[in-house]
């Protein structure tokens, strides 16, 4: 496996501040998130001098090494020196999904037992509503609003001397809970170890340069968000927080605002290219791509080669657990353009620190061609969950990380996706990948989104259903939609129902949500056949 230097996360702003002191480091709106001229700028050692105060601050106030503190707030500035600030005091952050429910919320600051809470105004009714239910937060810090007190506590620490980080090695940095997709959210142990060999890993891959703007569609409670800004950070990049992904103002900042570097997910970009205006633009100061997170069809990556032209990477793994662990190469994507078209579907090859295997269910190795699971050893796998010492142990055997996505390799050595694990459909006894059932309905050019899920069937065991949202203005039946796959798939990967939605719900990170898709077309279902 390959080694990384030892440089902790929480010194990444001091370095930046020593080596390029005037150069800015944060670009945040002011207000409305399209408008790129009102923005505020913030340099490295403006940064640099706001996060040491504040961990001294935190420090001050009683928190020790190992403490906890949760976030909840939308992106800026404030959520960000708050994760740099615990990294250099040595205190563990939680960064919550803002989109909680109440129960959800609960759950989670009951299980962290955090002492300390930053929050926007925004979510102050719903922390209200829960406070008598979970553990006493001694510290409650408000990052905007006429009641916030973020800056008078910064503002206790007038002249802070340099603080080294605390959080080194197998500290854990932080607590990530999981988007909930399949089950309810774990919480994930990263350690500063991880953390900072995911920022390495992205650099070997994707060297940026100093300067320019970064930009992460996912949220910084997302660990392709936070390790788009720590990446950025390190390499000397400013990184643009948009307060939420919003395809609207992401074009205006691409188009206008200067974005030289970005990360998104199929369907960000997906709702960017449908855009007016977004496929005649030129887009110059755009040097490269990371896309990834979910499949991505052909093509949708057609259009975006063909719109942006620049340099596009693939990065798929188990971020939350794991990080990225293959990558399609720029050169990759250029080859698919010149005649490789399968690689248009490929996620490309384990990238350099990642020992990779596909694994049966006893972790044997399965052939070049067969599908099986993913499973990784790298310095970017997880501590563990948090107070789940079994299903640790089940995650992880010997070193490696079951990551329950299957794929197959080619003898090339390149990787293509079939589905997670559980998501896997079963109809007859034989496997259906809806991954493939998915890209050949998205070729179709009516299709704007879909997703495939299983039903419950007594003869068959499962049934295929597919999901489907139009593009605005087209039509198309369901006798057409199974017509198209009749001409492309084996009969029993042919859905047996085709449903059609108007939205189909995604998450924080703007992933389609398969188990809330399965409970939306088994109760039309049932309508149809009670």
């Amino acid at each position: 496996m390959l080694k990384f230097p030892q440089f902790a996360v929480g010194d990444f702003i001091t370095a930046a501040a020593r080596q390029w002191p005037e150069a800015t480091c944060f670009v945040a709106p002011l207000s409305d998130p399209q408008n790129v001229e009102l923005v505020r700028r913030q340099t490295f050692a403006e940064t640099n001098s706001r996060v040491t105060r504040l961990a001294h601050a935190l420090v001050d106030a009683g928190l020790k090494h190992g403490d906890r503190v949760a976030i909840l707030a939308i992106d800026s500035i404030e959520h960000m020196e708050a994760i740099l600030a615990c990294a250099k005091a040595g205190i563990t952050y939680c960064d919550l999904n803002f989109r909680l429910r109440a129960p959800e919320l609960q759950n989670i600051l009951t299980r962290s037992s955090v002492k300390g809470l930053f929050y926007n105004e925004r979510y102050l009714p719903i922390l209200e509503e829960i406070k008598g239910q979970v553990p006493v937060i001694p510290h409650w810090w408000q990052i905007d609003g006429e009641a916030g007190n973020y800056e008078s506590f910064l503002s206790l620490v007038t002249d802070a001397p340099e603080m080294d980080a605390h959080s080194r090695g197998e500290d854990i940095l932080s607590i990530m809970f999981t988007s909930g997709t399949t089950s309810i959210p774990k919480g994930v142990l990263q350690s500063e170890r991880m953390m900072r060999n995911i920022v390495y890993s992205f650099n070997r891959e994707i060297r940026l340069n100093p300067g320019g703007l970064q930009y992460s569609g996912a949220s910084l409670f997302h660990v392709s968000g936070i390790g788009s800004v720590l990446h950025a950070l390190y390499a000397g990049r400013a990184s643009l927080l948009l307060p939420q992904f919003d395809d609207a103002a992401v074009l205006a900042w691409l188009q206008r605002g200067g974005i030289t570097s970005c990360t998104l997910i199929p369907t960000m970009i997906s709702a960017i290219l449908e855009l007016p205006g977004a496929t005649d633009h030129e887009y110059a100061d755009l040097d490269s791509i990371l896309y990834g997170g979910s499949a991505m069809t052909p093509a949708l990556l057609r259009k975006m080669m063909a719109t942006f032209d620049c340099d596009l990477y693939n990065g798929l793994g188990a971020g939350t657990e794991a990080g990225i662990q293959t990558i399609l190469t720029p050169d990759d994507h250029r080859a698919a353009l010149a005649g490789k078209g399968e690689l248009f579907s490929s996620i490309g090859q384990a990238i350099r620190g990642v020992d990779l295997r596909l694994c049966d269910e006893d972790l044997n190795d399965v052939p070049k061609g067969e599908i099986g699971e993913i499973v990784t050893r790298s310095e970017t796998i997880m501590s563990g969950y948090l107070d789940q010492p079994e299903l640790t142990a089940r995650s992880i055997v010997d070193g490696w990380f079951r990551a329950g996505d299957m794929a197959w390799m080619d003898h090339e050595g390149y990787l293509y996706l079939a589905t997670r694990k559980s998501d896997m459909i079963i109809r007859g006894g034989e496997n259906v990948y809806p991954v493939e059932i998915e890209s050949t309905l998205a070729d179709h050019p009516a299709v704007l989104e879909v997703a495939v899920v299983g039903r419950d069937d007594e003869h068959w065991g499962e049934l295929v259903v597919a999901a489907v949202k139009l593009r605005e203005g087209m039509s198309v039946t369901e006798l057409e939609l199974k017509s198209h796959c009749k001409s492309r798939l084996a009969s029993y990967k042919v859905p047996e129902y085709v449903l059609f939605f108007d939205v189909l719900p995604k998450n924080a990170t703007n992933k389609l949500v398969k188990s809330e898709i399965r409970s939306m077309a088994g109760r039309i279902l049932d309508e149809r056949t009670s």
